[in-house]
């Protein structure tokens, strides 16, 4: 008889050993090790596949705290979010405290399953005899983990796939590594490269859509743990294994760079920490199956593993510094966390000027750590602006923080990790839902004074079950007579549908003194059913009891509909018959079920305007099942299984006693949750939202589609037949599953009419797998006991194929949205957006269908660079830097009576040396709409079908025109000409490297003086300390850069010493120019001016105007005056040119406009960054706003 022994993952613990004395310490169990990244990592990664949506039922609070455009679709972002449904004993904190991600940069995290992917070899698929991992590895007393992976000089082999997760520039998401290739787990369009040398400059190198590099890790940006474990059986004895792995567990963002040259840079500082985790199973029971001893010393079960702890070193780092093209510079300042030595909160962040070391902008975190956890809560976080030094001031209050437990009190956590409040670690489990609300933000106040409280509920489910229920059908009692004469009584019941069994009692109560019992003839009763369908008594003619006795009960054979005639004889007036038919049925009842965590059920929301509080509560369950959860557990808290253990134990030299007992243990996976911060162990397909406290001002129904974790369908069997029950006994938890698990597909808003809801808005949308782009499977392990238990032909032999973990890479699409208006007099309309793909190399749709119910389709089509063959010049660009997400053609067209017709379209063109640089822009010129059939699209030829034809090489229609054509570009690749369709050209210039439009000057052109082109333009405003003079020179060096509340334009001017000549060289002799400033002091000299004047004023500074010509260089002297002189505004063009300028503040953007007649518009902002006051030259209030906002924040 063959039994088999079961080794599950790392964190069910099972003590195994082949030979052992009577008193044997426990051999550590063959395990995976999962290793995850630290909290610093993981509280931006959390994030790659899980749902931040109404589907978990937890609070979702983001505030952003800066925000600046980088370039090439590419933003910088910093901000916080909070998204927990409850706060785990043993979890560590990230950088803002517990519940609290700060997003600012990126990282790609790793949990380690087994051993690290970069450093070993995928086991062949599927196995085979031949592999070494299947090879009749019987069990020696060396590790079983060495055992497996080394098999005399075998390959070393990695038995799961590790989990890689990423967040970094508004991209989430997750991959695994497959023979050396990153497969993303729901594709988007991003390639990652990879470099594991350890000194290499980058570890990870990711391209976007756009053509963007973020580069990850480095010997200063790597974390680093090392772990150890320790094993304790059921009495404390412990063991180690793996004592000192060490691994590469997260990459920090390092640099960004996009294609037209900004640069984004990271700069960490170390943050080393040691912590520790422990995963507990609990002995149900065991018995000893068989034995054969030798000697008096017996042979025992040995005891099994009930706790391990994991103990991890680890070498991180946090954010210091973010650098913006050396304009712009981020630093985040620390304090140590007293929860744990070596990590650290964020205290504040200074947003800086790099030109002037101005602190435009800085944000204060403040903490509190109450006496019993020391866990870190943020209390308020102030957003402050440094022109102003107005603050935004948020203040948070959580649920009871000063009653939240120590990271050490793990005898206080339920099976899914959250506080219990219990008391120790077996007996007391179970979730106790108040208890997990501790610690969890319950109140948010925003700078407005307007609140929002959040109450919470328990994550449980209200289901209905069928069970089984006795019920009663008949009843029927009564006396005889004194003389003992029969008396009947009768009842009429017919079966009921859905009845499975029918029982039968009797009962005869004796009615008189206990001393004179009745006689065996004489008081008495006798009870029958009777079936009229088969005309016959059930199952005996009769059945008869006596005083004080009870039947037991009788099942008889039926069919539902029969009618049944339940019938008592009674003899004598001392003795009370009875008589009760029932029957049973399956039926539903409702069974409620905790799944640890809470959700979130009203949000109380305070209005500081209308000083008024309204409410909203969730419900988590379906519209139109009412009661019922819409809610889906995750993964089971823990797993119950059975395995046999046969200890071996030395008699003498020649013979051993052994005994085989069998266990059945309990073993918990709160451990696997911790390490992927899940926020929930419950996600629900329904949520209801109503407005209002019962719900007067509408309902909004949110419907999502749950993707949760399933059994592997992937079975295989061995050489040697292992059944096909055991494929399937490694139970899987959440962390081991990848990708997004919740995705919402519906949006439904409802009306209330007083006597229920009506429909006003329903939003449904369909994804589906457009396509299967790889598997990566998992293989569990399994000992199998290949001889009889207890005796001498038991050998064990580890197996490597049972239950696999698989990884899949799917590209996921949305196919189409439909969404229906309803009206109160019943015309509802339909509107249909449907989507279609045709290449995963750019993952966009290629052409998009609207119809909106009135009879026309409206059509657009996209062709990007990867649609075309036979690619040259920038396409294949393109193509080589990853640039894919441009559209190179869009035509719309729209469908009436089953005719397509053109109706617009535009063809770009990019840059070759710069692929997401547009060069020129060609539109159609259609003087009517045109058929499809006599128009070419550019990668197919004329006339093709829309959704059936074969790609070619770039080839435009004829009726394109040029009508937007960049000729020129500065260093940092911004366009500096522009040529529009009628050939009039406009010039640009650009300021803080590139990042800023600073002038437009129309019907400008170059002067070209025999060595090269001049542009015959030159601007400053003195805003850009890195740009600050323009195309002028000044005669004397001493001049300075200063800050002036009463400048014309923008914030800064210049100062000037005595007799300074600023000169522009390079004019053209044969053109005039116009030449305008803004002075405070003397009035200066122009070189070459036919005329001059002062034309007006702003404030003490006065406007100077002079028109220059015949000369190839100005110069404007100031004389000699005891006082400074002041400067701003400096402006030079061709005079029939027109010239507008712009200043800017890098805190809050626009700061001043000039006109080409002077004309100045000056922008005031807020704290906030929110415009409030729109001036003129002269201080004149043009325009004011004031804010009134409605609602809490």
């Amino acid at each position: 008889m063959s039994k088999h022994v079961l080794l599950l993952g790392l964190w069910t613990f099972f003590c195994f050993c082949d030979r052992a004395f009577a008193q044997q310490k426990p051999v550590t169990p063959f395990s995976f090790n999962s290793i995850p990244a630290s909290p610093q990592a993981t509280e931006m990664t959390k994030y790659g596949g899980i749902p931040v949506n109404l589907s978990t039922g937890a609070p979702d609070y983001g505030i952003p705290l800066y925000s600046t455009n980088v370039a090439n679709n590419l933003k910088l972002d910093v901000s916080l979010h909070y998204n927990t449904n409850g706060i785990k004993v043993q979890e560590l904190s990230g950088v803002a405290g517990v519940g609290w991600s700060l997003f600012a940069g990126g990282v790609i995290s790793r949990t380690v399953n087994d051993d690290p992917d970069e450093l070993s070899t995928d086991l062949a698929n599927p196995l085979t005899r031949s592999t070494a991992a299947e090879r009749n590895i019987t069990w020696f007393d060396d590790n079983p983990l060495k055992r497996m992976l080394w098999y005399g000089n075998a390959e070393f082999y990695d038995m799961q796939p590790d989990l890689f997760s990423y967040n970094f520039f508004g991209h989430i998401g997750q991959f695994y590594i497959d023979s050396g290739a990153a497969y993303i787990i729901d594709y988007e369009d991003i390639k990652i490269e990879m470099n594991f040398q350890a000194t290499a400059a980058w570890n990870f190198k990711v391209t976007d859509q756009f053509g963007n590099i973020f580069y990850f890790g480095s010997p200063a940006a790597t974390e680093i743990t090392e772990i150890h474990n320790v094993a304790t059986n059921l009495v404390g004895e412990h063991d180690q294994w793996n004592p000192s792995t060490t691994n590469r567990t997260a990459w920090y963002l390092t640099k960004v760079e996009t294609p037209t040259g900004e640069i984004v840079t990271f700069e960490y500082a170390p943050s080393n920490f040691t912590a520790s985790s422990i995963s507990r199973s609990t002995q149900l029971d065991r018995s000893v199956v068989s034995s054969v001893q030798l000697g008096s010393t017996p042979c025992n079960c040995v005891e099994p593993i009930i706790e391990s702890r994991q103990t991890r070193l680890v070498n991180s780092f946090i954010l210091k510094k973010i650098t913006f093209n050396n304009v712009v510079q981020l630093d985040f300042d620390h304090i140590n966390n007293v929860d744990l030595m070596g990590t650290y909160l964020v205290s504040n962040i200074k947003v800086k000027d790099l030109a002037t070391s101005y602190i435009f902008k800085q944000i204060n975190f403040s903490y509190e750590f109450p006496t019993n956890s020391k866990r870190p809560f943020l209390l308020n976080l102030s957003n402050c602006s440094g022109a102003n030094n107005q603050c935004d001031l948020y203040t948070f209050d959580y649920e009871r923080r000063d009653q939240f437990p120590a990271r050490t009190e793990i005898n206080k956590e339920d099976y899914y990790g959250y506080f219990n409040n219990g008391g120790n670690f077996t007996d007391n489990r179970g979730v106790n839902c108040l208890a997990t609300q501790i610690g969890m933000l319950n109140k948010v106040t925003y700078p407005t004074g307007g609140s929002e409280t959040i109450t919470y509920g328990c994550a449980q489910s209200t289901d209905s079950t069928l069970v089984t229920q006795q019920i009663n059908g008949a009843y029927i009692s009564g006396y005889g007579t004194s003389d003992h004469s029969p008396v009947d009584y009768s009842q009429q019941f017919i079966v009921p549908p859905g009845t499975i069994d029918i029982l039968l009692f009797g009962n005869a109560i004796w009615h008189s003194d206990p001393a004179f019992p009745p006689d065996i003839n004489m008081h008495q009763i006798f009870v029958s059913v009777y079936n009229k369908r088969t005309n016959e008594t059930l199952p005996f003619p009769q059945m008869r009891v006596q005083a004080n006795n009870f039947d037991s009960a009788h099942v008889y054979n039926f069919l539902p509909g029969d009618t049944l005639i339940l019938k008592l004889t009674s003899f004598g007036d001392k003795v009370e018959g009875q008589a009760q038919l029932d029957y049973k049925k399956k039926v539903w009842i409702p069974v409620t079920s905790f799944y640890g965590a809470s959700k979130v059920e009203k949000l109380t929301i305070f209005d500081p305007v209308s000083q008024k509080t309204n409410v909203k509560k969730y419900v988590y369950e379906f519209k139109d099942q009412p009661g019922v959860s819409s809610g889906k557990s995750i993964n089971s808290p823990w797993t119950t299984s059975s395995y046999y253990f046969r200890n071996v134990c030395d008699y003498n030299i020649f013979s051993t006693s052994k005994k085989t007992c069998l266990y059945n243990m309990r073993s918990d996976y709160s451990q696997y949750d911790l390490y992927s911060y899940m926020p929930s162990s419950y996600l629900y397909s329904s949520v209801l939202e109503y407005d209002g406290p019962n719900g007067e001002n509408g309902l909004t129904e949110h419907l999502f589609d749950l993707r949760l974790p399933s059994p592997s369908n992937y079975s295989y069997y061995n050489n040697l037949n292992i059944p096909l029950s055991y494929n399937d006994v490694f139970e899987t938890p959440y962390s081991l599953y990848g990708g997004v698990i919740a995705r919402g597909i519906g949006t439904n808003y409802y009306r209330n009419n007083g006597s229920g809801y009506s429909p006003v808005k329903k939003e449904r949308k369909w994804f589906s797998v457009k396509q299967s782009l790889k598997k990566r499977l998992g293989y569990g392990v399994r000992v199998v006991d290949a001889g009889n238990p207890g005796h001498i032909d038991q050998t064990l032999e580890i197996k490597g194929d049972v239950k696999q973990f698989t990884y899949e890479s799917t590209w996921t699409v949305l196919d189409s949205i439909v969404s229906t208006d309803y009206t109160m007099d019943g015309n509802n309309t339909k509107n249909t957006v449907a989507y279609r793909y045709d290449n995963i190399q750019h993952c966009s749709p290629t052409l998009i269908q609207t119809n909106k119910g009135d009879g026309a389709e409206q059509y657009l089509v996209n062709i990007y660079p990867w649609d075309y063959i036979g690619a040259s010049d920038y396409i294949l660009k393109m193509q080589q830097a990853h640039v894919n997400a441009y559209p190179l053609e869009q035509v719309s067209l729209v469908k009436k009576n089953g005719e397509f017709k053109i109706t617009g379209g535009v063809l770009t063109q990019y840059a070759p040396n710069v692929p997401s640089l547009l060069t020129k822009q060609y539109k159609l010129k259609l003087s009517a709409s045109l058929p499809l059939s006599g128009f070419k699209l550019s990668n197919r030829t004329s006339g093709s079908d829309l959704f059936s034809y074969t790609k070619q090489s770039m080839s435009k229609d004829s009726r394109y025109i040029s009508f937007n054509e960049h000729t020129r570009f500065t260093l940092q690749y911004k366009p500096s000409v522009t040529i529009n369709e009628k050939g009039e050209r406009t010039n640009y210039m650009w300021s803080f490297k590139g990042r800023y439009l600073s002038a437009v000057i129309e019907n400008a052109d170059d002067y070209d003086d025999g060595y090269y082109p001049k542009e015959t333009y030159s601007y400053t405003s003195f805003e850009d300390g890195d740009n600050t003079i323009g195309n002028w020179q000044w005669n004397n060096a001493s001049f300075l850069r200063i800050a002036d509340p009463e400048a014309p334009t923008g914030k800064y001017v210049y100062k000037l010493p005595t007799f300074t000549t600023d000169s522009r060289p390079g004019l053209d002799p044969a053109r005039t120019y116009l030449l305008t400033f803004y002075f405070k002091g003397p009035t200066p000299s122009v070189l070459g001016a036919t005329s001059s004047r002062v034309i007006g004023t702003a404030g003490p500074y006065q406007l100077f105007e002079a028109t220059i010509s015949g000369t190839t260089q100005t110069e404007i002297t100031f004389p000699t005056t005891p006082n400074d002189i002041f400067i701003d505004e400096l402006r030079l063009c061709p005079i029939e040119s027109r010239m507008k300028t712009f200043t800017y503040s890098p805190d809050v953007g626009l700061t001043s406009e000039c006109d080409e007649s002077g004309n100045i518009k000056k922008y005031f902002y807020d704290a906030r960054g929110r415009l409030i006051t729109v001036k003129d030259r002269n201080n004149n209030i043009l325009k004011q706003v004031d804010y009134q906002v409605q609602g809490p924040q």
